[in-house]
């Protein structure tokens, strides 16, 4: 799933639910959601963000705005994508320095060694 658009009122779990299910599921790939709902209680509305909610649309909506909202999502995606991309090189390269200081450490510890016995 690229998006997903939220209603706050569904039938068998309400969306700030299934919001919260998605973005635990989803682990490290972010999955943005839009909440389009009837609701315009500004409480009702903040829960949206609070549940994990990217951003909300009222209804009735002006569909410039929500493919206005979609296409900043999508940025904001791919710069999740870049970030996580530079974050894992970071870790890999990370990986091969702790190698290296360790082999560069038994290296020293072996000269030493090897010059205290001569």
């Amino acid at each position: 799933t690229d998006m997903v658009l939220m209603d706050v009122m569904m039938p068998v779990m309400d969306g700030y639910e299934s919001t919260r299910i998605i973005k635990e599921k989803s682990g490290s790939v972010f999955i943005p959601v839009i909440f389009i709902t009837a609701v315009t209680d500004e409480t009702a509305l903040s829960d949206c963000i609070d549940c994990g909610g990217d951003d909300f649309l009222t209804k009735p909506f002006i569909r410039t705005i929500l493919r206005a909202k979609i296409n900043a999502l999508e940025r904001i995606r791919a710069l999740y994508v870049t970030i996580m991309g530079q974050k894992s090189e970071l870790e890999e390269h990370n990986h091969r320095v702790n190698i290296e200081h360790h082999l560069a450490e038994k290296v020293y510890d072996n000269i030493v060694y090897q010059n205290k016995k001569d």
